[in-house]
């Protein structure tokens, strides 16, 4: 490089001209920056150096970590927890409504509800299992609600909404799929207590046909059930008080869970209501059930509506059942509503009650709908 006493005067003015017209255009360009980008230059440059501070704490505390986490010397564990099988008494409850064995519609026939009933009682066993292995749980209530077979005459247009007679539904298909679950249940259960109640939908005629009230399809299922369920034991070598039956001659039946209550009923006595579950209605008839029902009871199940519903009326738990049909027409027409397939399954103890309530959802056969945001056209 050229040093300094080589070059003439003239090129050193001209050298310092062009170093203060960079200068001044330089300062020239700050001048103009707005006002926001420099107090964003200014906060940037105050953030980068409280970064580069706090990363140089970060790895500090990093490091004494890192000797921490590999020296164990100091560590004093407790000693492992060893699960022990419980003293107490669990019983499970599966409430089995509204089958509507028989009924036909795009997604729905006799065929499906078989494969849905027997989804449902590999899924009691499982989730019986999983959630208090430790207890092993030995003993089911089996709650039938009604409405197990869809019927013929019910309302005008039914036999054309059925894929076989009422007397297929109630003497061969739902006795035959029924005790096929119950059957299955007795390698999981050493005891199995199943109570029933009729529905609407098991009535011969429609609701003002001039028959017996205890004439009812459904009745006759339940019989045929207990037939079947009988000859299986024997056939297994079984003792025959393996699975009990406790039928009702009334529109309801009371249970007996570890010293709680349950009343039993199908829904469609009584109850008034409309768009939907009637809770008014349920309330009203509970406050009048609880001294007109010769047995002492505290909590209600019932089916009838297709709602899965479960709350607290004053201390009083009611449980409203789902279904395992899909496609109501009358439901989806007249009361906007329809739901996923579900039963109930639940486990209780002498001291709370029910300490697990699970809808198990059923997919056999079954494709859920599009939600609302997925049906909408964009335009």
């Amino acid at each position: 490089m050229p040093s300094i006493e080589k070059f003439t005067r003239s090129q050193l003015e001209n050298a310092l001209v062009r170093a203060r017209e960079r200068a001044d255009k330089a300062e020239k360009k700050v001048r103009d920056v707005p006002a926001d980008v420099e107090l964003l230059r200014r906060l940037n440059k105050t953030l980068t150096g409280q970064v580069r501070k706090a990363q140089g704490i970060m790895d500090l505390a990093l490091a004494e970590v890192q000797e921490g986490i590999t020296d164990f010397s100091g560590l004093q564990l407790p000693p492992p927890i060893k699960l022990k099988r419980g003293k107490e008494e669990m019983i499970a409850v599966a409430h089995v409504t509204d089958t509507q064995i028989g009924k036909i519609t795009d997604s729905f026939n006799t065929e499906i509800a078989e494969g849905r009933l027997m989804e449902y009682a590999r899924a009691v066993a499982k989730c019986v299992q999983v959630h208090h292995a430790n207890y092993g749980v030995q003993e089911l209530h089996v709650y039938f609600g009604g409405d197990m077979v869809e019927g013929e005459q019910i309302f005008a247009h039914q036999p054309f909404q059925i894929d076989s007679s009422v007397l297929r539904q109630a003497i061969i298909n739902a006795p035959k799929i029924l005790a096929q679950m119950l059957m299955y249940w007795t390698s999981y259960f050493p005891k199995i207590r199943v109570l029933t109640v009729r529905g609407n939908h098991g009535r011969v005629g429609n609701k003002h046909s001039v028959t017996h009230p205890e004439t009812n399809w459904d009745t006759a299922c339940y019989l045929v059930t207990e037939h079947m369920v009988r000859e299986g034991l024997a056939a297994k070598g079984l003792a025959a008080d393996r699975v009990t039956f406790k039928h009702s001659r009334s529109w309801y039946n009371v249970d007996d869970v570890l010293g709680h209550k349950n009343l039993l009923i199908h829904g469609d006595v009584g109850i008034k209501g409309s768009n939907g579950y009637p809770w008014y209605g349920t309330g009203k008839r509970m406050a009048g059930w609880l001294d007109a029902v010769p047995e002492s009871w505290q909590h209600l199940y019932m089916g009838h509506f297709h709602q899965y519903v479960s709350y607290d009326w004053n201390g009083h738990l009611v449980f409203v059942g789902g279904t395992i049909e899909s496609d109501n027409e009358f439901a989806r027409a007249e009361l906007s509503a329809t739901g996923k397939p579900k039963q109930r399954l639940q486990i209780w103890n002498r001291d709370d009650g029910p300490v697990v309530d699970l809808p198990i959802c059923l997919k056999f056969g079954y494709t859920p709908r599009k939600n609302y945001g997925d049906k909408r056209v964009t335009l």
